[in-house]
């Protein structure tokens, strides 16, 4: 068994990440999402930033070519002939159902269909599927070059022969692997989180300063980057949106209470990074 066919549904910044990655490292990549914009700006995007390796001499413009020829647009109905489909939505939990739902009825019967959800368990997202339908849970980090790790949630009946394919294929990306449980939040953000919530809660009980903390945590726990700084890149909307999954999943106020702080931030048009502005403002170059 080998996994050569992927297609990524869902072409936000998560995306067109793990896109640019496999097609960089020779996969033949599918694009979907349900707005053609969206593709057409993540196609863009992707190519810029071939380009830009390309003025760096880090890539020859026949390399750059080659790499967005592996990039294929596609429409939902037209995902038939796919190994894999990675999922890479919004984090809403009905949203990924139903777009589960969907592909079971027009993919393969042998496609396996991997969730990058940073904060919903695999169960729930892919629960009602057909019989035999392979599910696991692939959660990339952002940014997805930095990054190397791959969270893999394997349910406990996936065969030998799945799960050495869907390694070898990680493999294949320079992805290191652990896998994981099935359970809210994985390891990372279930710890990650945590600490964003309690940062949120020390700004708010007047404990110390967005920036005091995110030096404190930077000079005192050699973390590159503060908590604040980190959610900034990871956007206040979705970093909410995982804030409020772990709370009603882990019954957890503190991540509750965080989720509502983020969510005075975001009324106001304030994203992070790629609005512009979050907890710091940034050029838009950035």
């Amino acid at each position: 068994m080998e996994i050569s066919r992927v297609a990524v549904v869902g072409f936000g910044t998560m995306g067109r990440s793990i896109c640019q990655l496999l097609a960089t490292n020779g996969c033949s990549v599918s694009v979907a999402d349900l707005s053609d914009k969206i593709v057409e700006n993540g196609i863009s995007a992707i190519a810029g930033n071939l380009q830009r390796l390309v003025e760096k001499e880090k890539m020859t413009p026949s390399e750059s070519a080659e790499i967005m020829s592996r990039i294929t647009r596609k429409s939902l109905v037209n995902l038939v002939d796919e190994d894999l489909i990675i999922e890479c939505v919004v984090e809403n939990l009905s949203e990924k159902r139903q777009l589960f739902k969907n592909l079971d009825s027009i993919a393969g019967k042998t496609a396996i269909f991997a969730s990058n959800t940073s904060s919903y368990t695999i169960s729930e997202i892919t629960g009602g599927l057909s019989e035999g339908r392979v599910t696991v849970g692939m959660h990339f980090f952002n940014p997805v070059w930095a990054l190397p790790l791959v969270e893999l949630v394997v349910p406990r009946n996936l065969s030998s022969a799945h799960k050495d394919a869907i390694k070898a294929f990680l493999a294949r990306n320079d992805r290191q692997v652990v896998e994981v449980a099935d359970s809210p939040g994985f390891v990372v953000n279930r710890v990650l989180f945590r600490m964003i919530a309690e940062s949120c809660a020390l700004v708010e009980s007047g404990v110390a300063s967005i920036g005091g903390i995110d030096t404190a945590m930077k000079a005192g726990a050699n973390f590159p980057m503060g908590p604040f700084e980190l959610v900034d890149l990871i956007g206040l909307d979705t970093s909410s949106e995982i804030l409020k999954s772990l709370a009603d999943r882990l019954s957890d106020d503190t991540c509750r209470r965080a989720a509502g702080f983020l969510d005075s931030i975001v009324e106001k048009g304030h994203l992070g990074r790629k609005s512009g502005r979050g907890f710091y403002e940034y050029s838009q170059k950035r």
